[in-house]
């Protein structure tokens, strides 16, 4: 009689009792917990390598790109405050004149 391995499905992955107690190399492991900073840096190595497309008038487009992320990125992180935290921090519209008022006369 075959021996049929314990496996079970946990997360949508299937883990097998065996696969589970080998020793695991430490530099995949690594990698899976990085991934992002690994992105990160094939992306400057690519931009280094290849800086024409996001070059003016390149295939990006980057004078757009560049605007419109950055948009996405505080837009998105509009999104994660709660209503209260946006409601308190509208109400102190003194510091908001400053800072405003501050960096029309600096940048302009």
């Amino acid at each position: 009689m075959a021996v049929v391995p314990n496996f079970w499905i946990w997360q949508k992955r299937i883990y097998c009792d065996e696969y589970r107690d080998l020793p695991r190399n430490p530099r995949v492991s690594w990698a899976r917990n990085n991934g992002f900073v690994l992105a990160l840096l094939l992306a400057v190595v690519l931009a280094f390598l290849f800086p024409a497309p996001g070059g003016k008038g390149g295939v990006l487009h980057a004078e757009f790109g560049n605007n419109f992320g950055i948009a996405l990125i505080l837009f998105l992180q509009g999104l994660s405050h709660s209503l209260e935290k946006v409601k308190s921090g509208a109400g102190n519209w003194r510091l908001h004149l400053v800072v405003q008022t501050f960096t029309f006369v600096f940048f302009h």
